[in-house]
């Protein structure tokens, strides 16, 4: 008797705590996230690094391709193909960012990787921002803390810097090809 009371309160133990837990999201044995998150990690993990063999692959390669200078811009094409725009501050360049230098890394038709810096002296103010199917999915701004979206961020929802650079890169990238 004791045995068969037992085995039932296990079994009542069991379904309870299957009950519980299906309504929540799963837990990745692995990593112990939930797989929401796990794949929001990765979703982000792709595109920084997505951007970062881009950005290596550009660098490495800058002798051979194309280099076409005008007013304050410095594009580099691999073949027909944008892979690198330069722009300077300008007042008289409508894609110049006031008193920032910026590089944008394209990947096929894509902005990749952004990345710019203003000089006020000796001090360096950086800013990078990666980029995969229009969304910012990390930005590290002058303070160099590393925000990280798991689902990216359009836009409209961008940190303010990551946003000019998202417009003026993209806008870049219209501009060259029509």
């Amino acid at each position: 008797m004791k045995n068969s009371v037992k085995k039932i309160v296990k079994t009542t133990a069991i379904l309870l705590l299957a009950l519980i837990f299906a309504g929540s999201p799963a837990i990745s044995p692995i990593t112990s996230k939930t797989t929401i998150e796990a794949e929001a990690s990765a979703k982000s993990d792709k595109a920084v690094k997505q951007a970062r063999k881009c950005y290596y692959t550009t660098q490495r390669n800058l002798k051979k391709y194309k280099r076409i200078c005008s007013s304050g811009c410095t594009d580099y094409w691999n073949k027909k193909h944008l892979a690198l725009s330069v722009i300077k501050p300008a007042k008289d360049n409508f894609l110049a960012i006031s008193g920032t230098t910026c590089e944008y890394y394209y990947s096929g038709r894509k902005l990749s990787f952004a990345f710019a810096y203003q000089k006020k002296g000796r001090k360096v103010k950086e800013y990078r921002a990666y980029y995969m199917g229009g969304k910012c999915y990390r930005y590290i701004g002058p303070d160099k803390k590393v925000h990280t979206y798991g689902s990216g961020k359009t836009e409209s929802r961008m940190p303010k810097m990551a946003q000019q650079l998202y417009f003026k890169g993209t806008y870049n990238l219209h501009f060259v090809y029509d």
